[in-house]
């Protein structure tokens, strides 16, 4: 990362980024934010380069790293004396877009590796937002699609699996049912009618999962997440702010974003657009890891 006043500007710039939306606008006073340096022996990621967390580019906008280190360091921060529950943004020093989370099962935790996009806030909030806010911490799935094939059985399974243990992916499901998809609840409200339905397509594939919205953070980087998105994020922040929850607890507070939401709908990202002058493209799919 870059050092001195560059560094400090960042990682403020970082956190009004990540805080910058809903629902984590509302709730950001329940968080604690810390900034932990990490000198690296050179300033940048790529070929002959080394970096404090071994950060390397992989397919496409893969960026991955040494996410053992990445948590050793977190527990440098005052207050932090647990790898569990807590979500490490690794801010990669590239234009190049790029992002990737890595979640662990077992810690509940992620560490989510993302670009400068050339110290840009207005380029990598998004990226931010979508891989630690959406994927790291709220443990997301992707709505997009890189396949048009039918995904595959093993895939459901996988994804069922983690969400029947954890509650993770709660925002794509295997089946089309009104009445048994995961954000059934949102169907039946009709406060929802104009930003819920059943759209084709996410988890990386086309056929055989569906979404709650034509677009959201979590498929093109729009600049907000749907309602069973913010669902899964309101919820862990109770959980974690020891406080309890319940859907007509959210409901009282959404209401904040069912009418911004439906304007938001109509309204590119910047991303899409560009990014520094290239056209946008997705970032990695998430990596599980124990």
């Amino acid at each position: 990362m870059a050092s001195g006043g560059l560094y400090e500007t960042v990682m403020r710039q970082a956190m009004e980024e990540f805080f910058a939306i809903e629902p984590y606008k509302t709730f950001r006073n329940r968080f604690n934010v810390y900034a932990v340096k990490a000198v690296s022996k050179n300033g940048m990621i790529g070929d002959g380069y080394t970096t404090a967390f071994g950060t390397y580019f992989g397919k496409g906008a893969e960026v991955n790293g040494n996410t053992v280190k990445a948590f050793e360091y977190a527990l440098k921060a005052p207050g932090i004396s647990s790898k569990e529950n807590i979500l490490v943004n690794i801010i990669v020093n590239t234009q190049r877009h790029a992002g990737t989370a890595v979640m662990s099962e077992s810690l509940q935790s992620s560490v989510a590796f993302t670009s400068s996009m050339g110290n840009d806030p207005k380029f990598f909030g998004n990226i931010l937002r979508h891989e630690g806010g959406g994927h790291g911490f709220a443990f997301l799935a992707d709505e997009y699609s890189t396949s048009q094939a039918m995904v595959p059985q093993g895939t459901i399974d996988g994804y069922n699996s983690l969400y029947n243990q954890y509650g993770w992916y709660s925002n794509v499901d295997f089946t089309s049912d009104p009445t048994k998809i995961r954000w059934s609840a949102f169907l039946s409200d009709s406060r929802y009618d104009d930003e819920v339905g059943i759209y084709e397509g996410g988890a990386l594939y086309s056929l055989g999962v569906y979404r709650p919205s034509k677009n959201s953070m979590m498929r093109e980087n729009f600049e907000y997440y749907n309602a069973p998105s913010r669902w899964a994020i309101y919820k862990r922040i109770m959980q974690l702010s020891g406080e309890s929850n319940s859907f007509e607890k959210f409901l009282e507070y959404d209401a904040v974003n069912r009418a911004a939401i439906s304007e938001a709908a109509a309204v590119r990202p910047p991303l899409k657009a560009a990014a520094n002058g290239r056209s946008f493209e997705h970032t990695a799919p998430p990596v599980v890891i124990p």
